[in-house]
């Protein structure tokens, strides 16, 4: 949304009155514009596609969106309208949420990946899942699941994990 530039022109018996409805418009204009700085290390993780969410967050919005990544000093700051920069705000905390999340998972598929690997039979050689398909067929495995979908080679696969087979693309 783009703001329209809005002209004054303002009239008063004196230089004193004219100051005083000047400072009051400008303070009217200020309460409505905010600049806040979010700053979380999970910021330096964003991905290309993150940085294409928040342009277009910007194109959306009436607020500027600045990223610095500086590894645990990254910082992304927000400057505009205040009911924009709260919407900001909420989508990029979701955002962080989600690195964080990915994070833990590949922290976890990793201290499982140390101790358990799961492998499938190709071309007459037994190869081991990546570790995040290893977490994903272990957790499954620890909760009873029947089957869970899995990808071998960019293939999609249904893992029966009672039979311990896979069949291609259901």
């Amino acid at each position: 949304e783009e703001i329209e530039p809005a002209v004054f022109q303002m009239c008063g018996e004196t230089p004193k009155d004219l100051s005083e409805a000047r400072e009051k418009i400008n303070s009217i204009i200020l309460l409505e514009h905010v600049t806040i700085p979010i700053h979380d290390p999970a910021i330096a993780h964003f991905t290309r596609e993150d940085g294409e969410t928040l342009n277009a967050m910007q194109r959306e919005l009436t607020v500027s969106v600045r990223l610095e990544k500086k590894g645990h000093d990254s910082v992304i700051t927000l400057e505009g309208l205040t009911k924009d920069v709260e919407i900001a705000d909420s989508r990029i905390q979701d955002m962080i949420r989600k690195v964080k999340k990915n994070q833990n998972r590949r922290s976890d598929a990793f201290m499982v990946s140390r101790t358990i690997k799961w492998q499938y039979q190709e071309s007459g050689s037994i190869q081991n899942f990546d570790i995040l398909t290893n977490y994903d067929l272990e957790q499954a495995y620890r909760k009873r699941q029947a089957s869970v979908r899995i990808k071998i080679n960019n293939d999609e696969y249904e893992a029966d994990l009672v039979r311990k087979v896979a069949s291609k693309g259901k």
